[in-house]
């Protein structure tokens, strides 16, 4: 090749030829390596600068001689890393056994390597020239050419104007090299995959290189071969495959140039292949799909459960283009507008428009989007992510129309319809238009205007574009960004169902407003109306009402979907996430995530701190009332967080018995004793009367640990749920009278927990009876150590297998809940008997027994002593 067709200055000129002297005795040890490998020698860096040459055709005149020299010797030293230096190899081993494979598999990255570590011995001018070409060397494989913080649009080697463009040259010589598949692609490829070992297969191979041409008519590169090996066919097949993908992707590059580089372009964007077969029919037959099945799939209203997601589609890639606009033209002010007729519904923007590239390769293609790509990413986060896009349209539609011009573009003008044989169909004369796009759907169902109004304004509430919706008659109704600011009355009206309309009045909201980089919004808790602190009764205890606890969740602006509380019972609110998390987002909706639910709670914790923070002045005692009342009514301990923990420990104030008596500790306090006593204040035995202060003083002389006093069974399980979650060590304690709760503030741990058939049961420590049911009324107790319940834990695995001798056992525990239930809460008064009652279990013990050949058999002395007694009442 004669450089000095291209390359004028002398010092650029004197570089190349002293590079070429220099690797082309280096790129031949690439043989050493791989003995069987294609040719990498000069020959075919020479090939790949030939092909670079014919793809620029008359755009090598929009080069400037520096970008033409980092080309030029790019793609003579691209390949330089398959003849790695002695030290390099020397590293590599270190790294892997098997050298020639590492070697194949980042020798891109090797050559880099070389060209920046060798760069005077090659005479190329300066460190900065030498980078250059050593990134666009490494860029033709692997790399990605879309990162521009490596790849730079405008990349300095020298003082002056001219720059260098470096993921143009890089695509270009990527294409190049595909185009020669001897390249090192061909082991991966061919050569893995179709090299036949036998030498008259090679000789054949030898034959297929000797016709393989390439040639170049109007927009298309025509790839011509004569191939007689079905597998080397095959390969090329595959390969016409990867050469296209590259100039897919490469066009896509040059689409995201800056003004400064619009000059740059890839004449060719499509891949011609001809292959004569000799001695084999190359017929294909292989899996295919019938496309409007699929298409009918994919917009079926079964996965969708309202149209408007077709509108809100629309609105959603409205939005992206006004915004992204907003980003890049500071003086633009973005619009939206929406008109409704009889038969039509067009949704028109100010955006940035579509050209033919955009359509074919984001718009006419399924979850493919524009804004995804890493230099328009860097600049705007897009809102699109719901949905199947364009395909959603046809839930509204047979046919729409879509009318658009980008900057410094023609107007484009086409209908796309569900007709798979003929989707897309473009006018000769599209009528000029501003820039933007309008989409006109051709509706198969008149849409009402007051039902589209409603929707738009619930789905983008807090967005920064305005929309203005219209109809035939001019009506015209604007959509601002909302604040998240209630009416009181309103909210309350809406969402409190009472018996009587005047009850209403008396209830009052607590709010919570929080604003940061990551997300907005407001939620409210419905209270009972007091005038000096927040009243922490139940609504129950003064009206009867209907409320499900919700938050309407938004992302950048637009509605998702309605999710419940986490912590907090009867609320209600909204919540706009700023920036995309991951929150698993399907056509409708989203599942919720860690990161979703960690927002939910800042809003909630927030109101509880306030709630807590409002009883400040108030005296010990009342605290300890309030607090209580307000855990029991308003909050659910199995999901509190670290936040909502340190807030309890701080306000959650408890009555505590020890050797002094009676007092009122928070928790942070209580937390400084090393032991305590879970203490309901109810006994079992006398079942309507409180233990008082000298039953109490006897309990606790006779544990000599401090008690924590409950009221009653839903105060008890909470304090024992709260513990649990600060992963306190818990065990339940026996004596002949009472079951108690020790908590050890020292030790880690939890109560030992045991699934008997996905049944949730908790063993205690006493050996005399096969159930417990403590004065902490909170789940059923199962004695781990009884020989039944014994039997059951060492053998679970085995008994689940056999699904009828597994309901069995089933059926024994349930009747054993059942009974210990109904009996602790019912006592002399309940309809079960006790010795009925045990000999229904010794029923389903001996179908057990017949099958085991066990004798397994419960007798009155497996029960707990305070059922006897209750069974003794019974019988006098």
């Amino acid at each position: 090749m004669n450089y000095k067709d291209y390359i004028k200055n002398p010092d650029l000129l004197s570089s190349i030829i002293e590079c070429e002297k220099q690797i082309t005795p280096i790129l031949q040890q690439y043989i050493s390596h791989f003995p069987e490998y294609t040719d990498h020698s000069i020959n075919h860096s020479w090939i790949v600068l030939r092909y670079a040459i014919e793809l620029l055709d008359d755009g090598i005149s929009k080069l400037n001689e520096d970008e033409l020299y980092v080309l030029i010797m790019a793609a003579l030293l691209h390949d330089i890393g398959m003849s790695p230096s002695k030290k390099m190899q020397d590293t590599l081993k270190e790294k892997s056994d098997d050298l020639p494979n590492e070697i194949r598999k980042i020798h891109h990255e090797l050559s880099y390597e070389y060209i920046i570590q060798n760069w005077e011995t090659l005479k190329i001018p300066n460190k900065n020239y030498a980078k250059a070409i050593g990134l666009v060397a490494m860029g033709h494989r692997k790399v990605d050419l879309f990162d521009s913080n490596l790849y730079e649009h405008e990349f300095i080697v020298k003082g002056g104007k001219k720059f260098v463009c470096l993921p143009y040259l890089a695509g270009l010589l990527r294409l190049a090299d595909e185009l020669d598949i001897t390249n090192d692609r061909t082991p991966e490829l061919l050569f893995d995959n179709h090299y036949p070992s036998e030498e008259t297969s090679k000789e054949e191979w030898e034959k297929h290189r000797a016709n393989y041409f390439i040639n170049y008519r109007d927009n298309n590169i025509i790839i011509s071969a004569e191939c007689s090996l079905r597998n080397v066919y095959y390969g090329l097949l595959e390969q016409k495959n990867k050469i296209q993908s590259v100039i897919n992707d490469f066009q896509k590059l040059i689409h995201l140039f800056p003004k400064s580089k619009s000059c740059l372009s890839l004449k060719y964007s499509n891949l011609i292949q001809k292959i004569e077969t000799i001695g084999f029919i190359p017929i294909q037959i292989g899996f295919s799909f019938d496309f409007q099945n699929t298409f009918n799939a994919f917009i079926g209203k079964n996965l969708y459960n309202d149209d408007f997601v077709a509108i809100r589609e629309v609105i959603q890639n409205a939005i992206d283009s006004c915004l992204y606009k907003t980003r890049i033209n500071t003086n633009y002010t973005p619009s939206i507008k929406l008109k409704l007729s009889e038969d039509k519904l067009e949704i028109e923007d100010n955006g940035l428009g579509m050209d033919f590239f955009i359509i074919e390769n984001y718009f006419a293609k399924l979850n493919s989007s524009y804004y995804l790509q890493e230099s328009v990413s860097k600049k705007y986060e897009s809102i699109s992510q719901f949905g199947v896009g364009v395909f959603s349209y046809f839930l509204l539609c047979d046919s729409f129309d879509v009318e658009t011009k980008k900057e410094n573009n023609d107007a484009i003008k086409f209908r796309v319809t569900n007709n798979s044989e003929s989707s897309f169909y473009f006018f000769e004369k599209p009528s000029s238009r501003q820039v933007g796009t309008k989409i006109t759907f051709n509706l198969n169902n008149k849409l009402d205007f007051n039902f589209l109004v409603d929707k738009v304004q619930h789905f983008f509430k807090y967005i920064d574009v305005e929309l203005i919706i219209s109809d035939e008659s001019d009506a015209l109704y604007k959509i601002s960004k909302k604040d998240f600011q209630v009416d009181k009355s309103k909210l309350i009206s809406e969402n409190i169902k009472v018996l009587s309309e005047t009850k209403v009045s008396e209830i009052d909201l607590v709010s919570s407003h929080l604003d940061n980089d990551i997300y907005e919004g407001q939620i409210n808790l419905f209270v009972l109306k007091q005038e000096e602190h927040i009243n922490p009764k139940s609504l129950y205890d003064t009206i009867v009402y209907s409320y499900n606890p919700t938050y309407d969740i938004y992302q950048k602006g637009i509605y998702i979907n309605t999710l419940s509380s986490i912590i907090l019972r009867n609320t209600v609110g909204a919540i706009n996430i700023k920036s995309k998390l991951n929150l698993n987002i399907s056509r409708n909706s989203f599942s919720s995530s860690d990161s979703l639910n960690n927002i939910i709670s800042a809003f909630e914790n927030d109101l509880i701190e306030k709630v807590f923070c409002s009883w400040q002045n108030l005296s010990d005692p009342e605290k300890c009332i309030n607090s209580n009342d307000f855990i029991k009514n308003y909050l659910s301990l199995y999901r509190i967080n670290d936040k909502t923990i340190e807030i309890l420990k701080e306000h959650w104030f408890i009555q505590v018995y020890d050797s002094k008596g009676i007092s009122i500790l928070n928790f942070k306090n209580l937390l400084n004793l090393k032991s305590l006593i879970i203490l309901n204040n109810y006994d079992v035995h006398e079942k309507k009367s409180a233990l008082n202060e000298e039953k109490i003083k006897t309990i606790y002389d006779k544990l000599n640990i401090p008690l924590i006093l409950c009221f009653n069974e839903s105060y008890s399980k909470n304090v024992l749920k709260y513990s649990e979650k600060m992963n306190l060590k818990i065990e339940l304690l026996h004596t002949p009278e009472n079951d108690f709760f020790h908590i050890n503030t020292l030790g880690v741990g939890n109560i030992k927990k045991r699934q008997l058939f996905r049944k949730e049961c908790y063993p205690c420590s006493s050996k005399e009876t096969i159930i417990v049911y403590p004065n902490i009324g909170i789940e059923s107790y199962i004695n781990s150590e009884h020989v039944v319940i014994k039997y059951l834990l060492e053998n679970e695995s085995r008994i689940e297998r056999n699904s009828q001798f597994s309901d069995l056992w089933t059926g024994f525990l349930d009747l054993l809940r059942e009974f210990i239930f109904y009996y602790r809460l019912h006592g002399e008064y309940s309809d079960y008997k006790f010795d009925e009652s045990i000999k229904r279990l010794n029923d389903i013990l001996y179908k057990i027994n017949s099958i085991e050949k066990t004798n397994f058999e419960i007798k009155n002395s497996d029960f707990p002593e305070w059922m006897n007694k209750i069974k003794k009442k019974h019988k006098s």
